[in-house]
């Protein structure tokens, strides 16, 4: 259950194989801090419809997400490397 506060998050990494291809972590880290911003880019069509005034919500959606920012990671006497 997640609590809102940060106390449960957690640093997962693994190498890419493939570009692009998504791959599920297996190495966690711990963290003492992050500056993490959300970074999501839009596609957006453009057509028209008679009698409407406004974009539907059908015609905007998220085409990627990225995240950019800093992690301060604690470097361990054992195990920090992969």
């Amino acid at each position: 259950m997640a609590t809102g506060s940060g106390l449960d998050a957690q640093l997962g990494v693994k190498d890419e194989v493939t570009v692009g291809t998504a791959v599920t972590p297996d190495h966690f880290f711990e963290f003492d801090n992050e500056q993490l911003t959300n970074q999501p880019s839009y596609i957006e069509g453009s057509g028209i419809k008679a009698g409407r005034k406004f974009k539907s919500v059908n015609q905007a959606g998220i085409a990627r997400q990225a995240a950019n920012g800093k992690v301060e990671i604690p470097v361990m006497m054992k195990g920090f490397g992969w």
